[in-house]
């Protein structure tokens, strides 16, 4: 959250005066949200206002939108609790009726499909890159065990061209494949310049495993 003045006056912009924060004169809001298709959503989040609660620090939910295409419009509005009328539960737990509001019925299963690796290992003893058996995986594992069965599997049955514009986007001109000739599955890292694949045990992680 900005911790600096709620606006720039003359005096700092030209650098007559130092940037500083000062008292605020509107509440503290945070907004959080993404943009997609066929839904987007966006929260505000704020201090609690007016009730008594020990948990006078936690964020409190003011406002949630969930609206049609990647960007927002009121006419592509498809529903909204801006008021934040149960600060304990949102549009996802609220009215969850597949009649009334099937588009946050569907927008929450997208978001429970989300999977974050924020300690997925990528040093060279890192399972992600020994070499495994080969075993269809729509999920990947926690550890990366069964990465080049993921990234396979993703080639064979998932989105395998968004897969590779990814790697290629992180590598201009390179792509991934997996050898599998003896029922091990091992990846490598083809990139223009090299006369010969990289090894799945040198090759960078972070392409294949921000994709998966």
């Amino acid at each position: 959250m900005w911790a600096g003045p709620e606006t720039f006056g003359r005096e700092m912009r030209s650098g007559e005066s130092p940037i500083q924060g000062g008292p605020r004169s509107k509440p503290v809001r945070l907004r959080l949200g993404f943009a997609a298709d066929p839904f987007s959503y966006a929260v505000e989040l704020g201090y609690p206002q007016e009730r008594r609660t020990a948990f006078a620090l936690d964020p409190e939910r003011k406002g949630e939108w969930i609206w049609a295409g990647p960007a927002f419009h009121p006419r592509a509005l498809l529903c909204s609790d801006a008021g934040g009328r149960d600060p304990d539960r949102g549009l996802f737990q609220l009215g969850m009726d597949p009649k009334e509001r099937p588009e946050a019925l569907l927008l929450r299963e997208q978001i429970l499909n989300w999977r974050f690796y924020d300690s997925f290992r990528t040093d060279q003893e890192a399972p992600a890159r020994r070499p495994g058996v080969g075993t269809r995986c729509f999920a990947l594992a926690a550890d990366g065990h069964d990465l080049p069965a993921a990234v396979q599997t993703i080639l064979e049955s998932g989105d395998g061209e968004a897969f590779l514009a990814a790697v290629d986007d992180a590598f201009p001109g390179a792509h991934l494949s997996v050898n599998h000739g003896d029922g091990l599955f091992r990846m490598q890292f083809h990139q223009p310049g090299l006369l010969l694949p990289s090894s799945q045990q040198s090759f960078p992680m972070a392409p294949c495993v921000t994709s998966c």
